[in-house]
């Protein structure tokens, strides 16, 4: 059903921001409605679903198991998660979160055991697909976490800044904008590019881009702007889970301008972390390449974030994993 189709679109979307899942190519088909995505990828893996579907169980009658586990687990599941809701967010008593979740369950639980009985039947279906996703989302959470603890803590950027002031190492004209995910760290391309070339920009701008536990942010709370040292800034931008972060549209706002940064001179500095098989692996083997098939068809960051072309410079680094 549609609603199925663009229920998948979002929620994948949002599941992109919250780190969940690797970025992908989100497609707007409005200019003026927000929400109104396609997700190739989604609706490639939904064609070949629904063609398995009907190959496999091949009538409406034998399928009838499969949805009914679906709707029953869903509904099981949407009266916990609103109780949930209704306690920490809504901070309703917990007599009256007992009451009502209670008062859903007993219906919920009937249907959900009378389902129960038709996993054999078909029912099974709907429970592998879901331990499917789970897996993808654990394994790319897992592996991020694994891999950031591979890489290890960064030098400390207020304390970089400071030897590169002290060395009066040769500036170059224009702006380097680096996305980082931790403003206080230096970020790896900015190292490396100390490293192999001994020079760095008039004007820096270290980017964190935040997503909030909220669907939409407001445009005051959008960015926040701190400078370290003259000729050297820490950008946080933040934007809600079902929104899309524009960084260009962002680097053009007053308060960035106000750096002396303009469209002109700008440089976007990304590093492109390649990953290969360490003898010493982190994670099981099934969730390490799975971790790794993910990363690889990831879409780039570039891409992601919306960065024009002609201003990214790539800097490269192999990290075993």
């Amino acid at each position: 059903s549609q609603a199925i189709i663009s229920g998948s679109f979002s929620l994948t979307r949002q599941a992109v921001q919250l780190g969940y899942l690797p970025r992908m190519e989100i497609v707007h088909t409005s200019a003026s409605e927000i929400g109104q995505i396609f997700v190739p990828v989604v609706n490639r893996l939904l064609a070949v679903a629904s063609i398995a579907v009907v190959i496999a169980f091949g009538s409406s009658s034998r399928v009838a198991g499969a949805y009914g586990v679906a709707l029953t687990t869903t509904m099981l599941i949407t009266t916990l998660l609103a109780a949930i809701v209704a306690r920490r967010i809504w901070h309703w008593p917990v007599l009256a979160v007992a009451a009502v979740t209670v008062a859903f369950l007993v219906p919920d639980l009937a249907f959900f055991a009378a389902a129960v009985v038709k996993i054999p039947d078909g029912g099974w279906f709907p429970l592998v697909m879901a331990l499917g996703v789970l897996g993808v989302m654990t394994s790319w959470r897992r592996g991020r976490a694994a891999l950031g603890a591979r890489v290890g803590s960064g030098f400390p950027l207020d304390k970089l800044i400071d030897e590169i002031e002290a060395k009066r190492l040769h500036r170059v004209e224009g702006t380097a904008i680096y996305l980082t995910g931790d403003g206080q760290e230096a970020p790896r391309a900015l190292l490396h590019n100390l490293k192999m070339i001994g020079v760095a920009h008039r004007r820096n701008l270290f980017l964190t881009v935040r997503t909030a536990e909220e669907p939409y942010i407001a445009e005051s709370d959008r960015l926040a702007v701190e400078t370290i040292r003259p000729g050297w800034h820490r950008l946080v931008a933040t934007w809600g889970f079902a929104e899309d972060p524009d960084v260009p549209t962002l680097l053009d706002r007053p308060e960035v301008r106000a750096l002396g940064v303009g469209p002109a001179g700008r440089t976007f500095v990304l590093g492109r972390t390649q990953l290969v098989a360490s003898p010493r692996p982190v994670l099981p083997a099934w969730r390490r390449g799975l971790y790794l098939f993910l990363a690889r068809n990831a879409t780039e960051a570039d891409r992601f974030f919306r960065l024009p072309p002609g201003q990214v410079l790539d800097i490269g680094q192999v990290i075993e994993f």
